[in-house]
């Protein structure tokens, strides 16, 4: 997660992408909230992922990664790389 992180955000709470992908996680709230929906899960709250402590968009970020692992790491052993 530190080097995603390091990566993606540069470890910049407030980092908003071009694409619409925010905070420390770079998390796109419209693309996840599509998967979240048809996973039956609650949906991302944008509010929550811009407040300054991370807690809430690492858990989101935890959560993205183990929904990819499941997805992919039985072919691609770099599963990880797919976060973004």
């Amino acid at each position: 997660m530190i080097a995603l992180i390091d990566t993606e955000s540069d470890f910049n709470a407030q980092m908003v992408s071009e694409t619409g992908d925010l905070s420390i996680a770079q998390i796109n709230p419209e693309v996840w909230n599509r998967e979240f929906k048809w996973m039956r899960l609650p949906p991302i709250q944008v509010g929550e992922l811009q407040k300054p402590d991370q807690k809430y968009a690492l858990k989101k970020m935890g959560l993205i990664l183990s929904i990819l692992k499941k997805r992919h790491e039985k072919k691609d052993r770099r599963w990880y790389a797919r976060y973004h």
